[in-house]
């Protein structure tokens, strides 16, 4: 059990803040937001700095599909050792590994002009932690909140990390103005070390009890199976498998965006990365807001929808402020499908298995490399304004489709 129900305090009083009642959790929530920091910084300046050093639009988007795609074997097996395995001990070795590969990506920009395979290499590596790092991180939000509270903890976290998106695309953008890239990736390196020491001092939660003793690999594969005979669990990591490949793609073509399309620099591409990032931050502070709202999968099915719209919109601008508006609802629809898809799986599993439906779902947005690719090189042969278009039809399309025909997901 979590360390008791929240104090009496000031976030005790305030419902959208509830869940920072709880001290472990206000720790936690510490060493998350400096990851995701150095994370959100080392995404943007990866981009940027393939993206001027190649001008392809394919080789842009593929740096997020090698961070991606392996997802596809180390993601059930990430979940199964986060019920296995203190998560703390694993998001200190996972912040650790994670500052020593960026710091590696600083060395080599900094001091080498070499082939730019060298740098996909390191973005994988990162790639193969984050499968370890997120299900550890979503099973310890429920650990250390009573399940009542696990909804707000999540859209807080969520909601926290955008933040911190916003505060990333800024310092890295303005960085990049004025420094090479390697001084942004050694920040962000500097970042992750301090989560792996904040992360170290956490107490007072509740450490998951392992019912068995079945090899790792052994006990992945059999959560797979349970969590695809649930039927609202399968519906939706289908769902999120193909939002993946659908609509977070838009983000490895962005910087094509700001640079070919509005012709902003990479101070206009944190800038339109800062405004997905207070969208983001608006839509988990109105999903913290609705506190336990009891018709999840019908929100999660409009969400997919207004998440096509948005991303036709962004498409269709040509105009610097205009797309930096429009990218306030692309962060928020995002962001909410995250946080939403989150809480519904959670809430359909039992709590022993919170960290396999994770890895569950790692494994889903696995195949998001297929959109990456796909929309780097639809963007590279037709445009990169066509490639966005197309994807955000086709996700206007699934929305449209579950809210008619999928009742199973829209009672859940």
């Amino acid at each position: 059990m979590p360390s008791g129900p929240p104090p009496g305090g000031i976030f005790g009083r305030m419902r959208p803040l509830r869940s920072l009642g709880y001290p472990a959790f206000r720790r936690a929530v510490i060493a998350f937001l400096f990851t995701a920091t150095g994370s959100w910084m080392e995404r943007l300046v990866v981009g940027w700095y393939v993206h001027s050093e190649t001008g392809s639009v394919f080789l842009t988007a593929a740096t997020f599909a090698v961070r991606s795609m392996p997802n596809l074997l180390f993601g059930p097996i990430g979940g199964a050792l986060a019920d296995r395995v203190d998560r703390r001990k694993i998001l200190m070795a996972t912040a650790a590994i994670k500052a020593a590969i960026f710091g590696l990506l600083a060395a080599y920009t900094l001091a080498v002009d070499g082939p730019i395979w060298v740098v996909f290499a390191m973005v994988a590596l990162g790639g193969i932690a984050s499968t370890f790092e997120v299900p550890s991180t979503q099973a310890l939000i429920t650990d250390v909140v009573d399940r009542r509270d696990a909804m707000n903890a999540i859209s807080v976290n969520s909601f926290g990390m955008r933040a911190v998106g916003v505060l990333g695309a800024m310092l890295g953008g303005a960085m990049l103005e004025v420094v090479r890239p390697g001084w942004v990736f050694l920040t962000g390196a500097g970042l992750l070390l301090a989560s792996t020491v904040t992360m170290a001092t956490l107490r007072g939660y509740a450490r998951q009890k392992v019912a068995n003793t079945e090899g790792i690999l052994k006990n992945a594969l059999r959560g797979i199976r349970v969590m695809f005979g649930i039927p609202a669990v399968a519906i939706l990591l289908g769902v999120a498998l193909v939002v993946e490949i659908l609509g977070f793609a838009y983000n490895s073509v962005l910087p094509a965006v700001a640079d070919d399309v509005l012709g902003v620099g990479p101070s206009g591409l944190g800038a339109l990365t800062l405004m997905a990032g207070v969208g983001s931050m608006t839509g988990v502070a109105l999903l913290s807001m609705l506190g336990d709202y009891r018709r999840k999968g019908l929100l999660l099915t409009l969400i997919t929808l207004g998440f096509g719209a948005f991303l036709i919109a962004l498409a269709a601008s040509t105009v610097f402020p205009l797309s930096l508006a429009v990218m306030l609802g692309v962060g928020a629809m995002a962001a909410m499908f995250d946080a939403m898809q989150w809480t519904v799986l959670q809430a359909n599993v039992p709590s022993e298995m919170r960290g396999r439906v994770i890895g569950g779902w790692i494994f889903a947005v696995g195949f998001g490399w297929v959109g990456h690719l796909a929309l780097g090189a639809i963007g590279q042969v037709i445009g990169v304004q066509w490639a966005i278009a197309m994807s955000g039809l086709a996700l206007a399309a699934l929305g449209f489709g579950l809210l008619v025909f999928a009742r199973r997901l829209r009672t859940s």
